[in-house]
C-alpha cells in the first residue's frame, strides 16, 4: 500500500515536470499523513450517535488502507472507542481490498455471525454497496454528494445524506 501512495505521487509530479525518488515520495506521504492527522478533529454530534449505536449493536470497519493510517485518524477522530478491536478490518492487515469477497468474510468471521445480520454503511457504490452486497448483507449507501445510484438491488436497505438518517436503518 506504502509503495502505492509513492507511486501514485511520483507520476503525478512527473506529468508537471517534476521528478521525485521512492524515498522522496515515502517521506512527503509520511508528512501529509502526520499533518493531516493534525486537522482531524472529532465532531461531537458524529460520537453522539457512535456512543449510542454501540450501546445497542456490535460496531465494526472495513477499510481499505494501511493500518497506522487508518487507525490514526480513527483515533483522531474520537471514534476508535466505539468499534471493537477484532472488528476493525483493514486490507493491509486482511490482504485483501474492497470490494473483494475476502475482506467482508473476514470481518463477518471476527463479528462470529451471518451475513443477515449485518448492514453495512458505506460511501462508495461499489466497496461498500455491491462489494458487501454480493454476500447476502444489507447496505445502506451514504450519498453525501447526491450522486444517481445505479438500479436498486434487494440488498440495498436505503440511501442516506446525513448520519442522522441511519437510525431509521437500524
Amino acid at each position: 500500500m506504502k509503495d502505492y501512495w509513492n507511486l501514485r505521487l511520483i507520476r503525478a509530479l512527473a506529468e508537471f515536470g517534476r521528478k521525485i525518488d521512492m524515498e522522496d515520495a515515502d517521506e512527503f506521504n509520511r508528512f501529509h499523513q502526520t499533518l493531516s492527522l493534525s486537522f482531524i478533529k472529532p465532531d461531537p454530534a458524529v460520537i453522539d450517535l457512535l456512543a449510542g449505536w454501540s450501546r445497542r449493536y456490535r460496531l465494526g470497519i472495513v477499510s481499505n488502507g494501511t493500518t497506522g493510517w487508518q487507525m490514526g485518524k480513527l483515533e483522531a477522530a474520537g471514534l476508535l472507542q466505539y468499534f471493537s478491536p477484532e472488528l476493525i478490518v483493514i486490507s493491509e492487515e486482511a490482504g485483501v481490498e474492497k470490494p473483494e469477497p475476502e475482506i467482508y468474510k473476514r470481518a463477518l468471521s471476527e463479528a462470529g455471525t451471518a451475513a443477515e445480520h449485518v448492514l453495512f454503511v458505506g460511501d462508495s457504490w461499489s466497496n461498500d454497496v455491491d462489494g458487501p452486497g454480493r454476500l447476502g448483507i444489507r447496505t445502506v449507501w451514504f450519498n453525501r454528494r447526491g450522486e444517481q445510484a445505479p438500479a436498486r438491488p434487494d440488498h440495498l436497505a436505503g440511501i442516506i445524506t446525513r448520519l442522522e438518517e441511519l437510525e431509521a436503518y437500524l
